[in-house]
């Protein structure tokens, strides 16, 4: 519906952002910085340990302080992040960016489901979610393409200078 658009646009821009990063982000990693298969593992332990000690304290977050503020000060995190992974010539600077970005990510999902919740009428929140994830795969088909394109040809930091931009657009 015509009314849940801002929505829709934070599905669409949410799902470049996210494709650029982790379509990319680990080839970066490894091309770049050397990871091996060991390194990515110990990653995406490391991760995943990190993620089961904050997610309680994110969705929390988004009770106490609300959808807007939560998503406006996600996005500026995005951009720090984007920036700093692209610009960082450091293992340990990318990493850190990295799981960063990894651990803050589902602020994005959560703030924009609540949203949704909020503005929607009861009847059509599960049809809009599902189109908000319909948008979020559409573009893991597209954006993964294009950015690549352009990484190939230019260098790796351009499509995450993108990601930038489009988490600016999107705060």
């Amino acid at each position: 519906k015509r009314e849940y658009r801002y929505y829709y646009l934070l599905c669409l821009f949410d799902g470049a952002r996210q494709q650029i990063l982790f379509s990319f982000g680990l080839m970066v990693l490894v091309k770049e910085f050397g990871y091996t298969v060991t390194h990515m593992s110990l990653l995406f332990m490391g991760i995943t340990f990190l993620s089961m000690i904050t997610a309680a304290r994110f969705g929390r977050w988004v009770d106490r302080r609300g959808e807007r503020r939560t998503l406006s000060i996600v996005s500026v995190y995005y951009v720090i992040v984007l920036a700093g992974f692209a610009l960082s010539g450091n293992v340990w600077l990318a990493t850190f960016f990295y799981v960063i970005y990894t651990l803050v990510s589902p602020l994005s999902f959560i703030g924009g489901s609540t949203y949704l919740r909020k503005i929607a009428v009861y009847e059509d929140v599960p049809s809009s979610l599902a189109m908000g994830v319909t948008i979020l795969h559409a573009t893991a088909v597209v954006v993964p393409v294009a950015a690549g394109f352009i990484l190939n040809f230019v260098g790796y930091q351009i499509p995450f200078f993108i990601a930038c931009g489009i988490a600016l657009i999107a705060v």
